[in-house]
């Protein structure tokens, strides 16, 4: 979280990001969590302060002043209609959301403390399991 994207828009070409302090700032104003407002501006369900407040806490979290940054959202807004900031909206957040790219998750691939190749885990077991539609083992008990 908290990855900082440029992004070019009506308004220029700004850094957005939004850290976790931004995301409860726009969870406040927009009565929403960050997961629930990238959906209602991805399905059209947005309310008229989502895409707005979504690109001010961004910009604010990309360094821009708080002042600064509401009334260039809303001159934007007023000249280019709040459908027109909906689609950096949602890139806006979906990147805050998607975490850095390069960020893997689990464990590295590599060659364990015996040499051996492997992710690191517990080593896989011997026996195979029955095929996809064969019958079931009978008990011999």
């Amino acid at each position: 979280m908290g990855r900082t994207v440029r992004l070019s828009w009506e308004g220029g070409e700004h850094d957005f990001a939004l850290r976790l302090g931004e995301l409860r700032g726009l969870q406040d104003q927009t009565n929403a969590g960050p997961l629930e407002l990238l959906t209602k501006l991805q399905i059209g369900t947005w309310r008229v302060d989502d895409p707005i407040r979504t690109i001010q806490f961004g910009l604010i979290g990309g360094g821009m002043d708080r002042q600064e940054a509401g009334k260039l959202v809303v001159a934007m807004a007023e000249l280019h209609g709040l459908s027109g900031l909906v689609p950096l909206a949602i890139g806006v957040l979906g990147s805050a959301l998607a975490g850095v790219a390069d960020d893997e998750v689990g464990e590295p691939m590599g060659v364990d403390q015996t040499g051996q190749s492997g992710n690191g885990g517990s080593a896989s077991s011997t026996v195979p399991g029955p095929l996809p539609g064969s019958p079931l083992p009978k008990s011999t008990e």
